[in-house]
């Protein structure tokens, strides 16, 4: 949120547009809107090229049960590491802290739900189109003077269940990555 306040204010040309802002990008003067469709165009489906089927591929499946310690505790100690603006509901990172801490019983009833979607994700293939919502960023257009970069802003309930899978598997990630 500071952040965003911070952009707006500055008056040397950088900040937030607003999708009706006139642009001058290349000599053309667009819409800010124009701009960003052109630099996101719809999504496609996959071609089957490049999809790996399951038998071909050649790696250590990781057992679900170790994501079994994924629990409210552990949505809570994320939801409290977790820093950001606010996806498309508009809560942002300390609006879900106070959720996950201030409402007694209906607090722990939304961390021990969260912990079960982190199950369900790391554990299952998941329909992409159930997955909706969950993935949806607000999208905020920078004005790079000249030229707009796109900012997709996610929702903190992803960030906290991408902490709390995270924690459980730090250990493989960082012995498959070594010190990148």
């Amino acid at each position: 949120r500071d952040a965003i306040r911070l952009l707006n204010k500055q008056a040397n040309g950088v900040g937030v547009l607003s999708l009706d802002d006139q642009v001058n990008e290349g000599g053309r003067v667009r819409s800010v809107r124009d701009i960003l469709r052109e630099k996101h165009p719809n999504g496609e489906p996959a071609h089957q090229s490049v999809i790996r089927a399951h038998e071909d591929m050649d790696y250590t499946e990781v057992h679900p049960v170790i994501f079994d310690s994924i629990d409210a505790l552990s949505i809570k100690q994320a939801a409290l590491r977790v820093n950001g603006a606010a996806g498309p509901s508009g809560a942002d990172a300390q609006a879900w802290k106070r959720f996950a801490t201030s409402f007694g019983v209906a607090s722990d009833d939304l961390c021990s739900a969260l912990a079960c979607v982190a199950r369900k994700i790391a554990t299952s293939n998941v329909d992409p189109n159930g997955l909706a919502a969950y993935t949806a960023c607000r999208l905020i257009a920078l004005n790079k003077n000249p030229g707009v970069r796109p900012i997709g802003v996610g929702e903190a309930a992803r960030r906290i269940i991408g902490k709390a899978i995270l924690k459980v598997i730090k250990p493989d990630v960082l012995r498959v990555t070594g010190n990148l």
